[in-house]
């Protein structure tokens, strides 16, 4: 026994199948609308993933273009902020015998002390500087801390 072939419905039979007749003598094939409709909403979608994904390359980019740029710069010694501090008359109380939080040893007098601007807690200067570097941010009250330090005197000591 042979087996019979697969007879294909002819196209007519397919075209009265799928379509409709309106009154006013159009004919609109319900493949034809459903796929319109189909194309038009992945369209969509694909336009509203496209948007969702530009904005956050853009989001990365600025971001990568901030990293960048503070990446390369070493902490500097800002000597305009001391001048301020000295005409405003505020004074650097830190207080004596307290401990780098990085490293955890006691300040020394004749160690390097920088003190970031944002918060005014203070460190180490190789301590603090390498921190930086590596997180970007207060070891105490993680603010964001790239940009410039202030040395402070030697023979203070302490962290404010």
């Amino acid at each position: 026994m042979r087996p019979t072939p697969f007879l294909a419905p002819s196209p007519e039979a397919q075209t009265q199948a799928c379509t409709t007749t309106e009154p006013d003598g159009l004919t609109l094939s319900l493949n034809t609308f459903e796929a319109i409709v189909i194309k038009f909403a992945a369209a969509m979608v694909c336009s509203a993933m496209a948007v969702l994904i530009l904005a956050a390359l853009a989001k990365l980019a600025v971001g990568l273009v901030k990293m960048v740029r503070a990446w390369g710069q070493p902490l500097q010694v800002a000597e305009e902020e001391q001048k301020e501090e000295q005409k405003e008359g505020r004074e650097n109380t830190m207080a004596a015998g307290s401990v780098c939080a990085i490293c955890l040893e006691e300040f020394g007098r004749q160690d390097a002390v920088r003190q970031l601007p944002e918060c005014r807690h203070g460190y180490h200067a190789k301590c603090i500087d390498r921190w930086i570097v590596e997180r970007g941010t207060c070891p105490t009250c993680r603010r964001w801390g790239r940009g410039t330090a202030r040395l402070l005197s030697s023979g203070s000591g302490g962290k404010r």
